[in-house]
């Protein structure tokens, strides 16, 4: 499980992901496929790059809602065939801070 901090208010309708991982314990080799990264060019020239997952919505549902303050938990559930594979999101839970 992971968490972000939701920014904004609104409706969470979809989630944005990407990896960042250090290769060594200094933190100087790190792999990155951040948007945001100082050399991001190694995002887009292969395959792992972002991630985005579309909420699926139950028949009389309704996306979850967060405001300003709020901790969205997720639950990453990631599969492989051998070659390939999948993530998606099972759950996305908002943890209410704002008292409301």
């Amino acid at each position: 499980e992971i968490g972000e901090v939701g920014e904004g208010e609104g409706e969470v309708h979809a989630v944005v992901s990407w990896f960042e991982v250090d290769l060594d314990r200094e933190g100087e080799i790190n792999l990155s496929s951040s948007p945001w990264a100082k050399d991001n060019s190694f995002a887009r020239q292969q395959h792992w790059g972002q991630l985005i997952d579309v909420l699926a919505l139950e028949p009389g549902g309704s996306f979850p809602t967060v405001k300003p303050g709020d901790m969205v938990e997720l639950t990453a559930n990631i599969h492989s065939n051998g070659g390939g594979g999948s993530i998606y999101f099972s759950n996305v839970e908002v943890m209410s801070q704002s008292g409301g």
